[in-house]
């Protein structure tokens, strides 16, 4: 743990992660324009994606890009208000199917794409994936402690995701966070009950799991891949990554996961009374891609876990106010029935 107070909120926690400018070369970003569609900013590697570069993309519409259905349904969200949450599209580019995130925003929408297409007989089907769900909730339900939850909720996700080690931590007041649960392979480094210092994970990181669920990271080793044009025009600025999930990496923090021998990542957030409670990171020596749905499970989990995890803290926090009154109650019966109180 490190002996200076203000190392984290000094040097680490001022880094601007949220204009890194760049995207990982696993998703492909679209920058539109509302209400006209237009590109204004988008990923360099989006050639492979709409077969034309990005330098001849910008100031024309994404009309002739899209079918009509989701070109319709695009319309319709760039002449709306703007939506608090991330909504989910499955968008045809050059006869593949590509999941897509939207975001909203006042004056443009942010599309995430996944470039890797997207093959539904291929995939798992929702059944299989509900049962899997519906399994580790129920699991997790039936906890009786903080850490039973969070065992459970390690080998969970561990058995679902297929990562090398999933651990659980939680942040103290110092935001130093502990790890309180772990599963892992016979050949992953155990860090069941060590405490990492809140530099490690610095505030502005932190403020960002309150607006994005999950942090993944396939592979350390990508090569960024930058917007163009670089400034956004509608701002005009480096453009606001903090929601994108395709959001590049800091270079310290790919230093942090080699020195730790991971290649891939995966952090899902754990939120009590709208603070972030702690942690659950995954770890992966090799590259290792996760489908959307699996993403989608980990948000799901994430929820599910952070709810339980409140309700059973006020359930403690009642059982505890009611021993004490219980307590006080006997104190007083005592006290009344004593008949020589004064002496």
């Amino acid at each position: 743990m490190s002996s200076n107070p203000n190392y984290d909120s000094e040097v680490c926690g001022k880094v601007p992660i949220h204009l890194i400018n760049t995207v990982q070369p696993y998703g492909a970003l679209l920058v539109l324009s509302r209400p006209s569609l237009q590109f204004i900013q988008v990923s360099e590697n989006v050639e492979a994606l709409l077969g034309a570069p990005a330098t001849s993309l910008i100031d024309t519409t994404i009309d002739r890009h899209l079918d009509p259905i989701a070109l319709d349904f695009l319309k319709k969200l760039a002449t709306s208000g703007s939506a608090t949450d991330k909504i989910p599209q499955v968008w045809t580019f050059g006869g593949k199917q590509h999941f897509c995130l939207l975001h909203t925003k006042h004056n443009y929408i942010l599309a995430e794409i996944d470039l890797t297409p997207y093959q539904e007989d291929q995939q798992r089907s929702f059944v299989s994936i509900y049962q899997e769900i519906k399994y580790s909730m129920s699991l997790i339900g039936a906890a009786k402690t903080t850490t039973e939850i969070c065992t459970i909720a390690a080998r969970e996700l561990k058995r679902i995701s297929g990562f090398d080690k999933v651990m659980v931590y939680r942040f103290d007041k110092e935001w130093n966070g502990t790890v309180i649960a772990e599963e892992m392979g016979p050949d992953m480094e155990s860090y069941l009950g060590f405490t990492f210092p809140a530099s490690d994970i610095p505030r502005q990181a932190r403020e960002l799991y309150l607006r994005n669920p999950y942090r993944f990271i396939p592979d350390r080793n990508y090569q960024p891949v930058k917007l163009f044009p670089v400034i956004n025009p509608t701002t005009p600025s480096f453009i606001d990554l903090a929601d994108c999930n395709v959001r590049g990496v800091v270079s310290v923090h790919l230093e942090y996961l080699a020195n730790m021998s991971v290649t891939a990542s995966m952090s899902t957030r754990i939120i009590n009374t709208d603070r972030l409670w702690g942690l659950i990171a995954c770890h992966h020596k090799t590259a290792h891609h996760l489908s959307f749905e699996l993403c989608s499970v980990f948000e799901l989990l994430s929820n599910f876990i952070s709810a339980r995890m409140h309700s059973l803290q006020n359930k403690e926090k009642h059982e505890t106010e009611s021993k004490k009154n219980e307590l006080y109650t006997r104190l007083l019966e005592q006290i009344y029935d004593t008949q020589d109180l004064g002496k």
